[in-house]
């Protein structure tokens, strides 16, 4: 078999391939997925996410590039990009996604022949077909860059598509009040978990419920909490997480308010998942063997059906002629009954010996002697005098449905076809007494399908964090299913598919209020803007929660942290209307936190009239636009910048007179400091003239305004 190293080389032999990757190339062997071969067009990376919940597989599938050697270099980017950046699945396969893009672009053409405009072509492409252009765009810049520093080809490609805020600080008012939820559904969710009438299922998801409204997780941080998660120090409450982003375990705290509505939730959770936990311990002691991937594999099926055929058939207690004894039916056991009656003198005596009635006696007495001239036995009913045609109520006669519950998997009628020939013949054998053969022995394929007990939550290198045992949301299998029965010896985690689910329901039962439905019309929660169902989904939770600490004045580094990101980014989640943010900015400018003209002569009149200054403030922030370095009072609707958006350069000694900046917020701060910064950079290489005197305007303003804050 040829190495990844070798089938590399063979390929780019003809490119310029940059040494720094030559030297990586036999490291690439080590980041295989488990099983796959560099030349295989599908790779089960399932062994890349770190949240596996509960897949059985994630296919990373390259047959939708036609080019050979591009398909070639999208598996050796890959390989790259997870030995030098440590990739997961997800992003392993956007890349490859976007690659796709590219191949159906250039039509085949070689790799070699790619230039820029194939990358422009293609984005052109993503513009009209991808949900997310400005990310799919992102992606095929990454690869542009690699193609053009590790391969040689000359790929100089930037993204021309920038991301249209549908929410947040940047985008519409109307946007904004469309992403945030109404706080009134808030209150009716929670409210909702003190009904009495509520469904197993229903009553479970809304503790879940309030666990995200507490805390704004993410949803895979929710579904993937420790049982163990709820903390208390000094009267302090935090759950304990993995957080999704940096893998390690933190902690969010929950306001005080939300307190005893959490404990309640966690107290109910755990007491309805302990099955599932008492199920996982006792599969760690004996796993057994992956059956939903052995039965989707018809190699794997016909030896393990037969495998088990012929275990099933070789056991005594299932031998159908045994000479030596009779089966039993009613105490599952085999009973050498002539003996029985020789040892008690009687038919009467050896019933009331062993607890049963004379006619069973007479219906052993008859299978027995039966055995022993290689018959089966015949019916117990009308004391054996009739022949038995039907065996599906023998406990010794393997059948489909001994099979599944020895697999502990349930099937549909038309699944069955995929072992029914296997468990007919041994079912025949064994009417014949006969035992069913034993296949050759597999062991590469008992390796493969031993089933495997995965962590709920592995580090970067695979090392596990949290095991299902020590899990908050994990439920017997079938748990929650009307259709079928609650299977207590298997075990199912509640994923964030599961959770986003109850939510928003199967689209083929909206307004049928059955099981299937979204959790807010079977519930009979409305939208009171609306009158409608309500509908969200669980990241608007985040949301809402960002905009509520957002409103409630917490600081931008605060929020960034409560939800472990970047406060550059919070922007995005926080969807205060513009009325609520206008009143913000004045309160900062009455609090004497905003700095500017306005804020200046607000102050001024205020010496002498507070009322004089009140009204000078409502007409000059009659709007304001809310920019990342600080806000505008001029309409722009009405009137052009005369500064063309100049803030720090347009007035001489002083800022733009419509300009003004809340020093309580981080963003903006952070912006000008930016701003400053590169007016120096700018400085340094600029002599005397009209371009420096204008940098020098922007950095003597901002100095001068910052140090007034």
């Amino acid at each position: 078999m040829i190495s990844v190293e070798g089938n590399v080389l063979r390929v780019l032999k003809e490119f310029p391939v940059s040494k720094s990757l030559t030297e990586l190339l036999p490291d690439f062997e080590g980041q295989l997925p488990e099983g796959a071969r560099f030349d295989d067009d599908v790779w089960d990376i399932l062994s890349w996410k770190n949240r596996k919940g509960n897949a059985r597989y994630k296919n990373l599938d390259f047959t939708g590039i036609n080019s050979d050697d591009l398909k070639v270099l999208a598996k050796t980017f890959v390989l790259h990009s997870r030995l030098t950046k440590r990739i997961g699945a997800e992003a392993a396969y956007n890349y490859i996604l976007t690659i796709k893009y590219l191949d159906k672009c250039v039509l085949g053409k070689s790799a070699q022949k790619l230039v820029s405009q194939d990358f422009y072509r293609t984005e052109t492409y993503i513009a009209e077909t991808s949900g997310a252009p400005h990310k799919s765009c992102n992606f095929l810049f990454v690869f542009g860059e690699w193609l053009n520093a590790k391969i040689g080809l000359p790929v100089s490609y930037t993204p021309g598509i920038v991301e249209v805020y549908k929410h947040g600080r940047r985008a519409s008012e109307e946007g904004r009040q469309k992403k945030l939820i109404n706080t009134l559904i808030i209150r009716d969710m929670i409210e909702a978990n003190a009904r009495t009438d509520l469904l197993p299922k229903d009553k479970f998801y809304l503790a879940v419920f309030t666990i995200f409204v507490a805390t704004g997780f993410r949803i895979n941080e929710l579904a993937t909490l420790p049982k163990n998660c709820l903390e208390e120090r000094d009267g302090t409450y935090s759950l304990r997480y993995v957080a999704e982003k940096v893998r390690r375990l933190e902690a969010r705290f929950i306001p005080l308010d939300m307190v005893p509505a959490v404990q309640s939730a966690i107290e109910h959770i755990i007491e309805i998942t302990e099955p599932g936990r008492e199920a996982v311990q006792a599969l760690k002691e004996n796993p057994g063997l992956d059956w939903v991937g052995i039965l989707s594999d018809p190699v794997a099926t016909e030896y393990f059906v037969k495998k088990y055929c012929h275990e099933w058939t070789s056991q005594p207690q299932n031998l159908m002629i045994n000479p030596d004894g009779v089966w039993l039916e009613k105490e599952r056991r085999i009973i050498d009954i002539i003996s029985e009656v020789e040892k008690a003198g009687s038919k009467s005596a050896a019933a009331r010996a062993l607890g049963i009635d004379r006619a069973t006696v007479d219906g052993l007495l008859v299978a027995q002697h039966n055995a022993r001239q290689g018959l089966l036995p015949r019916k117990i009913a009308s004391r054996g005098r009739d022949l038995r045609t039907d065996w599906d109520t023998d406990g010794r006669v393997v059948s489909y449905m001994k099979f599944m519950k020895h697999c502990n998997i349930l099937l549909p009628p038309e699944y069955r076809d995929k072992f029914r020939q296997y468990v007919d013949e041994a079912q025949a054998m064994q009417l014949e007494g006969k035992i069913y053969p034993a296949p050759a022995p597999q062991p590469m394929l008992e390796e493969k399908y031993r089933r495997r007990i995965r962590p709920v939550i592995e580090d970067f290198d695979g090392n596990s964090l949290l095991e299902p045992e020590d899990a908050l949301f994990i439920i017997p299998r079938y748990a929650f299913s009307d259709a079928r029965p609650t299977m207590d010896e298997d075990y199912r985690l509640i994923t964030d598919k599961a959770v986003s689910r109850w939510f928003s329901g199967e689209g083929r039962s909206h307004g049928t209020k059955n099981q299937e439905d979204s959790c807010f019309s079977r519930l009979g929660i409305f939208d009171p803007e609306t009158n409608e169902p309500a509908k969200f989904t669980s990241h608007d939770i985040r949301h809402w929660l960002n905009t509520t600490y957002a409103e409630g004045h917490m600081s931008e580094q605060t929020i960034s942290l409560i939800f472990s990101r970047k406060a550059g980014s919070n922007h995005t989640y926080d969807q205060t209307s513009k009325y609520k943010r206008l009143e913000n900015i004045r309160q900062a400018i009455r609090d004497g936190e905003s700095f500017g003209h306005v804020a200046e002569n607000y102050h001024r009149l205020a010496t002498f009239s507070r009322d004089d200054a009140e009204q000078y403030l409502l007409a000059a922030t009659r709007m304001v636009s809310i920019m990342p370095h600080g806000n505008c009072s001029l309409s722009w609707g009405m009137e052009a910048c005369p500064h063309h958006l100049s803030c720090f350069s347009g007035c001489g000694d002083g800022c733009c007179e419509h300009f003004s900046i809340d020093m309580s917020n981080e963003e903006q701060i952070s912006e000008v400091r930016r701003i400053e910064r590169e007016a120096e950079l700018t400085m340094e290489f600029m002599g005397e003239g009209i371009q420096f005197e204008h940098f020098s305007r922007i950095k003597r303003n901002i100095e001068m305004l910052l140090a007034n804050g």
